[in-house]
């Protein structure tokens, strides 16, 4: 049965960190465990593949205690306590960093050597930071969101935007990190205009999007991308959101325009050209007017760091 308003998770514990894939959900315990529920097709769950749903929140076998959880359309890693990382679920594209294109419903180690800090998990490709700020991407790279300068896919994790270092990151078929002067950097799929900046179709190498300064706060998303500056004002990018969903436009956008209404920034003129004037105002009032009460926390995306 779907909810369309919030309810409390069945015989769950307290949670410190929580992570949403299309259709499953993962969460770290105070206790520092991991728990999984909802779809388990691909093992994402962390479940035997047997079981295709898990009902309510379970345990994922996990081989330490976990600091970060990180989900994805089919697959979920953790990042343990000790900076090891393991991945379980899908692994068409390599995403589990295991070496293999095997599914797991048990939790695999990536094959690396540095410890990370934090994770993020999308579009089949997973990324982790290291204390230093580097950057390792692995799986799907159809669009060069890995960051590695190539479009070939990768079981193991390579260097992403070799020369940056990051404080955080988000990957979905595109890739942004906000280095550690707070300046945005993305790259990977532009289609929906969703890098913020003039490249066709897609970037193999980080690009900063326009019209936006410093930076502390970064979400990727399905065609989109979403911002928060060092002043606290949402920029937002990308697919244009439209009433309850989104709504997809066909062609590409080559220009980034924006405006502010209630402390939103829409942009994106889906036009290669100037912005008509008042395009992006109407698209704002349209946002405006559906979200009439202010929310305490929203969250999108796949995202990475405290």
């Amino acid at each position: 049965m779907r909810r369309v308003e919030p309810a409390v998770i069945f015989g769950a514990d307290r949670f410190t960190d929580i992570a949403a894939g299309q259709s499953h959900t993962c969460g770290v315990s105070t206790r520092a465990s991991v728990h999984c529920w909802g779809d388990n097709r691909y093992g994402q769950s962390g479940q035997p593949l047997w079981a295709s749903t898990v009902p309510v929140p379970s345990s994922v076998a996990l081989p330490g205690p976990a600091a970060d959880v990180a989900s994805d359309d089919a697959h979920s890693c953790a990042l343990l306590d000790d900076g090891a990382a393991s991945c379980w679920g899908d692994n068409q594209a390599g995403q589990l960093g295991n070496g293999t294109t095997s599914i797991s419903a048990t939790p695999v180690n990536v094959s690396a050597t540095a410890p990370f800090v934090a994770i993020t998990a999308g579009a089949s490709s997973t990324c982790a930071l290291t204390k230093f700020g580097e950057a390792y991407c692995w799986g799907a790279n159809d669009h060069g969101q890995l960051g590695d300068g190539t479009r070939q896919s990768r079981s193991r994790p390579v260097r992403s935007a070799l020369g940056n270092r990051f404080q955080r990151m988000s990957i979905s078929s595109h890739a942004c990190g906000v280095t550690l002067n707070d300046q945005l950097l993305c790259w990977g799929d532009n289609r929906t205009g969703a890098l913020g900046a003039e490249v066709f179709l897609r970037s193999l190498s980080p690009v900063s999007p326009s019209r936006i300064g410093r930076v502390k706060g970064i979400a990727t998303g399905a065609g989109h991308t979403c911002a928060i500056d060092i002043g606290d004002a949402i920029y937002c990018w990308g697919a244009k959101l439209f009433r309850a969903g989104w709504r997809w436009d066909h062609g590409h956008s080559l220009v980034t325009c924006a405006c502010f209404v209630r402390r939103l920034i829409c942009a994106n003129c889906y036009r290669v050209g100037p912005c008509m004037r008042g395009e992006c105002t109407r698209q704002c009032a349209v946002l405006g007017r559906e979200r009439r009460r202010p929310a305490r926390q929203w969250s999108w995306g796949a995202t990475v760091g405290s």
